[in-house]
């Protein structure tokens, strides 16, 4: 990840309370949709709030295969969550997965 991008998620997490770990930061989505607008199209997903949501329900499928949990927890730890949050959206992200 950039150092300028860790730079600004620091930032947001000096003014944030850490209650849950940083599960929600104020500002994270909008930062990382900066990001994620320029990856998203070369997978299929529009660069938008939406593409994004698509992704993480696309990814939900494969949420209990070890590399993606591993992925994911990756990707979440560098958008600033500890590892509690990052076990609390993986359990979200399950959620979405149609029986």
């Amino acid at each position: 990840s950039h150092p300028a991008f860790q730079k600004s998620i620091r930032a947001l997490k000096a003014k944030a309370a850490t209650a849950d770990g940083f599960y929600h930061l104020p500002g994270r989505a909008k930062l990382a949709l900066d990001v994620q607008k320029l990856i998203l199209p070369r997978f299929g997903f529009e660069p938008s709030r939406e593409g994004v949501q698509a992704m993480i329900g696309h990814c939900s499928q494969f949420i209990n295969e070890p590399e993606v949990a591993i992925l994911l927890d990756s990707i979440n730890s560098r958008l600033g969550m500890d590892a509690s949050a990052c076990h609390r959206f993986r359990d979200m992200v399950s959620s979405l997965v149609e029986p």
